[in-house]
Formats: C-alpha cells, structure tokens, sequence
C-alpha cells in the first residue's frame, strides 16, 4: 500500500535522542579519565574536527525538534492507493488518529463509504455502498457503534429493513423487507433480542407466522399459515421450543390435536371426544 501526505513529518527524533544517550553514556564510562572521552574528537591529518561534525549535527537536532512537534499536532490529510494504483482511502490525520470527513473505494474506484471520525472512532452520519454504486446502507455512529436510524439496501435499490440501534444494539421497532419491496417481518427488539409480538409474511405479502417472543425466544400460542393465508397450525412454545399442545388444521378446519414436550411429540388426539377424556380445555389458554 501506498501512502501520500499532505505534510511530510520529519523523522530525526530517534537519531538525535541516540547521539544525546551516547554523549551521556560515553561521559558516564570515561569519568576519571578525561584524556580516553576527548580522544575521541581529536583531529586525525586530514580530517574535520568531530566535534564540529557533532555540533553541527546536534544544531540540526535542535532546529527540528519543534517542527516535529508541530507535525505531530497538525492535521494532516492523507491518501492511501491500492497496488493497482487506484485511491483506496482519503481523509484528515492528527497524529495516529482519524478525525474529520474520510473516504473509502473499492479497488475498481467506486465509492465504498464515507463519514466522519472523531479520535479515530467513527462518529455522526456514514453511508456504506455496493460496487454498483446503489447504496447499502446508511446511519449514524457513537464511538464507533451504531445507533439511532438506520437503513439497510439490496443491491437492487429496494429497501431491506430499517430500525433504531442504541450503541451497536437493535431496539425498539424495526421493520424488514423481501427483495420485491413486500414486508418480510415486523416487531420490537430490546438490546438485539427479539420481544413483543412479532409477524412474518410470504413474499405475496399472506402472513406466514405471528406470536409472542420473550428475551429472544418463542413465546406462549404461536400461528402458523400457508402460502394462501389459510391457518395450518396453532402450537404453544416455551423458550423457543414446542411445550404443549399443537392445533393441526386442514382447509382452516381442525383435524387433530397433537402434544409436545421439548420438541418431541408425545401424544395425539383425531377427534374431540378423546381429546376431552385426556385433558383440560384450560390448558389449552
């Protein structure tokens, strides 16, 4: 990867504090002998005096020293390249950070996402796209983590769900869409898990299944359709799995009563009769 600066920090730190260490080690291992540490400056036939290459060198230390404190400090705007040569990433530096508006491509050039950085964390509005350029989604960031609206694409353009996020979690209502622009699914969410009544559809926009979800599990009656609306089915649920009784109906007509436990069918009645001799209608609340 290649980068390109807007200011081009100067990197003579680590070189001046190095000769400043040996000047204070040299004259740390030499004390008492003064004659072995000057040695080292005498001038050989021929040659410029050391020290004057030092001082010189160390004049330089010295002059650049603030200006490497003020790179440090000043905001710098950088661009990256993909090998192939096409700009990958541009946006404003301070320091190691990422701060103001930045810019992201694929490597065939198109936009991938744009938005804004404070102390390197994403924050406030980012929209995301697919190579074709059709948005993929779009919303807000607090540190880094999603929250309040957000939309979410298919590559087509149609819309596919859309929702509240507090601080990287989905909350509250949110809505989902088939690729046809038809509901998928509706209903509420508390910290990522699914709560409340929830509804399911067919693409043809019939409801598919609707019940009750608690801490992100299926809860309490469930209802279950065909294609063509019609019910197929009403069984009870605990923690996501079925536990209870399970009404199996034929051209909306019940044809039989089934039980469950865990998941595992343990019992089944065809008529009202032999229903009635085995269980409670009050189990059936």
């Amino acid at each position: 990867m290649n980068y390109s600066f807007g200011f081009q920090k100067i990197k003579c730190v680590r070189d001046c504090s190095g000769i400043l260490f040996w000047l204070f080690s040299s004259r740390k291992r030499y004390s008492g002998k003064p004659d072995r540490f000057l040695s080292f400056f005498k001038r050989r036939k021929g040659e410029r005096p050391k020290i004057n290459l030092l001082l010189s060198f160390l004049s330089v230390c010295i002059y650049a020293l603030p200006l490497v404190s003020f790179a440090e400090q000043e905001e710098v705007y950088l661009k990256e390249y993909f090998e192939n040569g096409q700009l990958k990433s541009e946006g404003w530096t301070k320091g190691d950070a990422k701060i103001k508006y930045w810019k992201f491509y694929y490597s065939n050039g198109k936009l991938k996402e744009e938005g804004h950085y404070k102390n390197n964390l994403k924050e406030n509005y980012w929209k995301c796209y697919f190579e074709n350029g059709n948005m993929k989604e779009e919303g807000f960031y607090t540190d880094d983590l999603k929250n309040k609206y957000w939309k979410c694409y298919y590559q087509n353009g149609k819309l596919k769900e859309e929702g509240r996020y507090e601080f990287g979690k989905r909350n509250k209502y949110w809505l989902f869409y088939f690729d046809n622009g038809n509901v998928k699914e509706e209903g509420f969410y508390e910290k990522n898990a699914r709560i409340k009544y929830w509804v399911f559809f067919y693409p043809n926009k019939e409801k598919k299944e609707e019940g009750r979800y608690l801490n992100g599990l299926k809860s309490k009656w469930w209802v279950f359709y065909n294609s063509l609306g019609e019910v197929k089915k009403k069984c009870q649920f605990v923690e996501d799995k079925s536990n209870g009784y399970c009404l199996v109906y034929e051209n909306e007509k019940l044809v039989k009563a089934e039980k469950y436990v865990n998941d595992k069918k343990v019992n089944e009645w065809t008529s009202y009769s032999s229903f009635r001799k085995e269980n409670n209608l009050s189990d059936l609340k």
